[in-house]
């Protein structure tokens, strides 16, 4: 803030309520409400005002405030401090259109702008500027100008470096009232992930811990509120087992809950080599488990398929003092002092609070000799006072050293980073240049549902494009390459993949062996030259096995020509006893045989100009039929068949040369 001493030049006046100056300055694009500061000659540049704001040092040395500037647009008051007239920018900015003495700082934002919230980011200036004055004197203001204060600079700290994760400290308050990021030491426990990783990778399991056993199902129940234990490292760890709910088929995997137990204190005075008087930091372990008190399984071994720490506790402090450990480590000897002092491992307990003595005496130094019977009358306790003690659980809070500011900054103390402008959703990307994370808008917001993150994972561009290979822009999706510009879909389970890919001669869609190719898609209409017509091929078309098409086919150009193999219509057989009426929607040739002795052919159904209907009427049985044909049947000089003799064919082959007339020939007695 080294320019904050503005020294005034010219035009100087003052009406006993405050200091001001009217400026000439060309094109200067002040408004009245505008906060500006002054720019110092410097390197052949005359000294001008310009706009302030809180978004750095430099930028947010405001001199004062513009009251009002002329028509012209050229000349303009500026209050330096004091009294100012609000009313020409409160009418324009409705943001200061209120009463009363409410306070108004510099704005990070907006250049020469005022906001009634304090700055929160880092790297932002509070700088208080102006207080508008309430009762009787509507439209006056304030410009008090205080000297601003840079967050996120040497005033901001990590709670960490000053109240380290596993601090321990005495608290006079009451238990209702521990502040955040703290906990009572009363052996609470604290869940291993989260908020709490950090508790738990410094100060681990020396002050107990709750683990989930995956155990194999013997058929038992009810391990609720029941105990078992574990050998580990020669020694019983017993345990409360916390989850009820335990009900698994057997054979079947399940897990538990359980709580290992304090080891026992130390009760016959502490030694060197007494080690019994710390809590299990020996962790449960894919072993054995054996039930203790079970109400139908006590004693029955469980094999332990894994072993996970869910829950740390904290220490329980409750009715003890501390003694400094000498070492970190669970063992006999580890850190122990050559002093003849006892050692002590971190979290070990021990003592006692009171002993029954008798009283003795020696005869020998003549002096009274105290022996301890049992606890319960001897005090053994100095003075004391009693107090809570808490420890500091997680280093997430950040503080700011100014009276009155609560500051959230979220990647402050990492000076790797630069993500300032991250938003929900938003992928943080190393760059290796310059040693910063940059953000990367891959998706639109973080999913609605984090758990299943990798199946809901997309990329949704609404107006945007996604290139590879491209700089982008021409198309919302754009694959390129100087050649052979492939995109490869491929299932790795089933070893199947779907190529398209364009070279120099051609675009091709290609499965992989082994996989058919299926083009299908609602109101599908084929594959389209758009050059032409729709066709499925502009060559020849070659197609193994049968092809079944449901309506026409149309040779619009061209012969259908059956290069290899044949052209034919199926036969259709019926069986009439007097009549047959004859369908083209069925086939071109029909085989009916006829059981009557009289029987009428009726007219084609749907029939098709140009298609030729063959009918082949065959009499079964000796005795003859008499036909009777639709006069819709022409015949050559009127000449058509009118008896089918006994055991023999007629064939009658019509030409349809529009609807409902045939030109028809007959033949009879095939032999």
């Amino acid at each position: 803030m080294a320019n904050s001493a503005f020294t005034l030049t010219s035009s100087v006046g003052t009406d006993g309520k405050s200091m001001r100056a009217t400026k000439f300055q060309t094109t200067h694009g002040f408004s009245a409400g505008s906060v500006v500061r002054f720019i110092q000659q410097a390197n052949g540049v005359t000294g001008h005002f310009a706009l302030a704001q809180a978004d750095g040092g430099v930028t947010a040395e405001a001199v004062g405030i513009v009251e009002s500037v002329d028509a012209a647009g050229n000349e303009f008051t500026i209050v330096y401090g004091g009294e100012v007239n609000t009313a020409n920018f409160i009418s324009v900015n409705s943001t200061l259109g209120v009463t009363g003495s409410d306070v108004w700082f510099l704005d990070p934002d907006v250049l020469g702008g005022l906001t009634d919230t304090a700055p929160t980011n880092s790297g932002d200036i509070i700088k208080p500027i102006l207080t508008l004055v309430s009762g009787t004197q509507d439209d006056r203001g304030l410009v008090t100008n205080y000297i601003g204060t840079h967050i996120g600079g040497e005033n901001t700290v990590s709670l960490d470096s000053v109240h380290p994760v596993g601090e321990i400290i005495a608290f006079a308050g009451n238990t209702s009232d521990v502040p955040a990021g703290w906990q009572l030491c009363d052996g609470s426990t604290l869940e291993v992930v989260g908020d709490y990783a950090t508790y738990y990778s410094r100060v681990g399991t020396k002050y107990g811990y709750q683990i989930e056993l995956e155990i194999v199902d013997r058929g038992h129940t009810g391990f609720g509120g029941r105990t078992a234990s574990q050998e580990i490292a020669s020694t019983v760890i017993p345990s409360y087992i916390m989850d009820g709910s335990y009900a698994p088929s057997a054979g079947t995997t399940g897990t538990i809950l359980v709580d290992p137990d304090v080891l026992t204190g130390i009760t016959g005075g502490e030694t060197v080599g007494d080690n019994t008087g710390f809590p299990s930091g020996l962790i449960y372990s894919n072993s054995t488990f054996v039930t203790a008190s079970h109400e139908s399984a006590d004693g029955i071994t469980y094999t332990v398929n894994s072993a996970t720490v869910k829950y740390v506790k904290t220490p329980d402090m409750r009715s003890r003092t501390f003694i400094g450990a000498t070492s970190d480590f669970f063992g006999t000897t580890g850190g122990r002092r050559s002093t003849g002092m006892d050692g002590f491992t971190a979290g070990q307990i021990g003592g006692a609070e009171d002993a029954v003595t008798t009283e003795s005496s020696d005869s020998g130094s003549g002096l009274h000799v105290y022996t301890a019977q049992a606890a319960g009358q001897a005090s053994l306790r100095q003075p004391f006072m009693a107090a809570h003690f808490i420890i500091r659980t997680t280093s997430t809070a950040k503080a700011a050293l100014v009276d009155g500011l609560n500051v959230a900054l979220s990647d402050s103390g990492l000076t790797d980073h630069e993500t300032t402008n991250v938003n929900d959703g938003d992928f943080t990307v190393y760059d290796g240049t310059d040693s910063k994370f940059k953000e990367l808008k891959i998706l639109d917001s973080y999913p609605d549902n984090p758990t299943s993150f990798e199946e809901q994972f997309r990329i949704n561009s609404l107006n945007g494009y996604i290139s590879v290979g491209h700089n982008g822009g021409d198309y919302p999706l754009h694959v390129k390459n100087s050649s052979n510009a492939e995109i490869r879909v491929e299932d790795t389970t089933n070893s199947r993949h779907l190529r398209m890919y364009v070279d120099n001669n051609k675009a091709d869609i290609r499965p992989g062996s082994g996989c058919d190719l299926h083009i299908s898609g609602q109101s599908a209409t084929g594959i389209i030259d758009s050059t032409t017509s729709t066709r499925l091929l502009k060559d020849d078309v070659t197609m193994d096995g049968d092809l079944g098409v449901t309506g026409g086919i149309e040779a619009r150009q061209g012969d259908i020509v059956a290069k290899a193999g044949q052209i034919y219509s199926k036969v259709v057989n019926y069986s009439v006893s007097s009549t047959f009426t004859p369908n083209g929607g069925d086939g071109n040739l029909s085989y009916v045989t006829v059981s009557g002795n009289s029987c009428t052919i009726n007219t084609v159904t749907n029939d098709q100009p140009g298609a030729m209907y063959t009918f082949v009427l065959n009499k079964s049985g000796s005795s003859n039929c008499t036909l009777n044909i639709n006069g819709n049947f022409k015949f050559a000089n009127g000449i058509k068949p009118n008896i089918i003799r006994g055991n023999s064919n007629v064939v009658i082959s019509a030409l349809c040369v529009a609807a409902n007339e045939f030109l028809c020939t007959w033949a009879e007695d095939y032999s």
